[in-house]
């Protein structure tokens, strides 16, 4: 059946093409550099990526990969929740890799946010959540 990787989360990724599959925090090419702390500020970005295994697919081989992501501050839900279609790349075989990012500027203000990730394969109805904390500062 299909199977959704953890989520990954990191504050940037860098194209590393020398790259092998299986190497720490790499993905088709691509090292997500890992969050090393919850401080940021809101000019960083959050990337986040992870791997599907034989996606489900409609008659004409389409995927409905999605991600939603709810922002939390304080602990409490901060506006609606974000969602938005993901693309997969074929790896190899059955194994796709999935990622994007979130900018930290729509935030208001410095403070403590939370960002609770949900990756969904719509017609496998697979789906895997992932959370972070983060102490935006200025």
């Amino acid at each position: 059946g299909t199977w959704l990787s953890p989520v990954w989360t990191g504050i940037s990724v860098e194209s590393e093409v020398d790259s092998s599959l299986g190497d720490p925090f790499s993905f088709g090419g691509w090292h997500l550099v890992p969050i090393s702390g919850p401080e940021l500020t809101r000019e960083n970005e959050v990337a986040y990526f992870g791997f599907l295994v034989r996606p489900g697919s409609d008659e004409e081989g389409g995927m409905e990969l999605k991600a939603q992501i709810r922002v939390t501050r304080d602990g409490k839900p901060f506006g609606r929740p974000l969602s938005m279609p993901l693309n997969a790349s074929q790896v190899v075989g059955d194994l796709y890799m999935y990622g994007n990012s979130i900018r930290l500027s729509g935030l208001p203000e410095p403070g403590q946010y939370g960002l609770k990730f949900k990756i969904t394969d719509g017609i496998a109805e697979v789906s895997v959540e992932h959370e972070i904390a983060l102490d935006v500062r200025d």
